[in-house]
């Protein structure tokens, strides 16, 4: 079915407006890139959504507790976060950004997949690979118009 001349106009302005991400961690020289699999699962919406799924509280705020062993902690309450909008986005940026092939995390795939973001992470590359496949160019301060 062709697309109607409103539906194509409005197709047209969202393709050429630049879109700024005011939120994405990204943009800061590597300051907030996650460096393992825990800083993306403890990313505060998703974080929200284990606890709710009955994840301790003591995995998030224990100070002993290294990253590893809290994702580790945590691969049992994803299968019960499938359902959500934030599982949706953890599963996609985690096929898009580090291959992950699964539905969600579980005691057979969490492994590699932590080892896929902290080998990114050590790349002083990935940022600029992120920024690229997002389609988000950075722009400075001195360019910006009011």
């Amino acid at each position: 079915m062709p697309m109607s001349e409103t539906a194509r106009y409005v197709a047209d302005i969202v393709h050429e407006t630049k879109a700024v991400d005011v939120h994405s961690h990204q943009g800061t020289h590597g300051v907030w890139q996650a460096r393992s699999l825990w800083d993306i699962l403890s990313y505060h919406w998703l974080a929200a959504d284990l606890r709710c799924a009955g994840c301790p509280a003591e995995v998030f705020t224990s100070r002993e507790m290294e990253p590893r062993e809290r994702v580790k902690a945590v691969v049992p309450f994803s299968a019960a976060c499938q359902n959500t909008v934030n599982h949706w986005c953890f599963i996609n940026i985690a096929r898009d950004l580090y291959g992950f092939k699964g539905r969600c995390l579980d005691e057979r795939n969490w492994e590699e997949l932590y080892e896929a973001v902290e080998q990114r992470a050590a790349d002083h590359e990935w940022e600029r690979h992120v920024l690229s496949r997002a389609g988000v160019g950075l722009v400075s301060a001195a360019h910006h118009q009011d």
